[in-house]
């Protein structure tokens, strides 16, 4: 079988790059194109330089501190994580089904913070660590905002067992433990 030498353009001829390119005579003309050059929009000085956009006066939460920004991210985010482990399982309807999120890269500043005045002041606090269960729905509800519940279809929901989060801080590690009981409600 004969090889075939392929012949690119560049092997025949050097083109000089500086060279203008120019149109061919049959090349078509720009009022006979049907191609539209993209129109460029007008610049704002927030494109001409690389600053982050103005912060406006209006943003809800632009007057908070940092530190309670953190602090309710770091509650919706418990919330959310708690709220995704709760699933209907058979098993549910005439037991329970656990509930384990941890949250880590914690001061202990932050758990105070996140636990607030009234919880921490109840917990049980070591040299290693710091645990405190919720007792009722208000201090759940102190916690996360709200407390977490899911709704089924047919009327049922899932809901924590006796509005109960037993929360573990570990001091060495800087990660906090949230295990809670997820049960069917009918």
């Amino acid at each position: 079988m004969p090889k075939r030498s392929q012949k690119h353009a560049s092997d025949d001829e050097e083109v000089d790059v500086d060279e203008e390119y120019e149109a061919s005579e049959d090349a078509p003309e720009d009022d006979d194109s049907d191609y539209e050059a993209p129109k460029k929009g007008k610049k704002t000085p927030s494109n001409k330089e690389n600053k982050p956009p103005a912060k406006s006066a209006k943003t809800p939460g632009s007057g908070a501190k940092p530190q309670e920004k953190v602090i309710e991210r770091l509650r919706r985010s418990l919330y959310t994580c708690i709220n995704t482990q709760m699933v209907y399982k058979k098993g549910l309807k005439y037991g329970s089904s656990r509930v384990n999120v941890e949250i880590p890269n914690l001061t202990p500043a932050d758990v105070e913070a996140l636990l607030g005045g009234k919880l921490y002041g109840r917990a049980s606090k070591g040299p290693k660590q710091v645990s405190v269960t919720t007792g009722c729905s208000d201090e759940l509800e102190d916690l996360m905002g709200r407390a977490p519940h899911k709704s089924l279809r047919y009327g049922a929901a899932l809901v924590l067992l006796n509005d109960c989060v037993k929360l573990v801080y570990s001091r060495e590690t800087g990660i906090l433990k949230a295990t809670a009981a997820c049960v069917m409600l009918k």
